[in-house]
């Protein structure tokens, strides 16, 4: 089951405290109430949450992690601020999560990793900063990373090539991250389609072992930038 409030709904006062409620009441196995989009769905069958452009402010709820079949979690375009919650990690069906374009800051739960299903992770045009998470970078089944124009800083992690499975999409392009690009993005086995690293403050010169990833298609890395050639 799913659940997709689109733009133009009118629940009369904030629609995430209104869901952070349910989700809380649900937790007893009880079905959603109190809305025709929440009727029929409980923590144990709701696969999908879209809120694309819906208006929201406030926080995203920590009951969200209540939503154990949730595979498919949609916040962008909404002015929702604060932190994304630790919970998110006991969402372990979730293999997508999107909140680009919203205000929400701080950094990424390490708790993400643990959602061993995590396939796409998008939080560009976001104020979400500190360091990219080693638990998040090397999350198994990671293939598309997008944080484009956030607010990374710091290096990025070796375990983004550590694993031997296939990552499409790495777009970390307009941060404030540091260091060395990890020669490990060159890993063999790493069926890397898409690198942007442009707009940092990365230095050292471009390894490589980039020259062995055959399936990569687009790569801009040196843009503004103290790298190398």
């Amino acid at each position: 089951q799913f659940i997709m409030m689109a733009a133009g709904t009118v629940w009369g006062w904030d629609a995430f405290v209104v869901l952070g409620t349910l989700l809380a009441a649900s937790h007893a196995a009880r079905p959603f109430q109190g809305s025709p989009e929440l009727e029929s769905c409980s923590a144990e069958s709701c696969t999908t949450l879209s809120v694309y452009a819906h208006g929201l402010t406030g926080t995203v709820p920590t009951s969200i992690g209540l939503l154990t079949a949730l595979a498919s979690l949609v916040l962008d375009t909404n002015s929702l601020s604060g932190a994304l919650p630790t919970e998110l990690g006991c969402a372990v069906a979730l293999t997508l999560l999107s909140a680009q374009d919203t205000q929400i800051r701080g950094g990424l739960p390490t708790e993400l990793g643990q959602a061993r299903a995590l396939g796409a992770l998008s939080i560009s045009r976001t104020r979400v900063g500190g360091t990219l998470p080693t638990e998040v970078a090397g999350a198994p089944a990671l293939l598309d990373l997008d944080a484009y124009g956030s607010a990374l800083s710091g290096t990025l992690p070796t375990e983004l090539g550590a694993a031997p499975w296939a990552r499409g999409r790495v777009n970390v392009q307009r941060n404030a991250l540091t260091g060395t690009l990890p020669t490990e993005l060159g890993a063999v086995d790493l069926r890397l389609s898409t690198l942007y690293t442009q707009l940092n403050r990365l230095t050292g010169t471009i390894p490589s072992e980039l020259a062995q990833l055959a399936a990569l298609r687009f790569c801009v890395l040196t843009a503004q930038t103290g790298l190398d050639p």
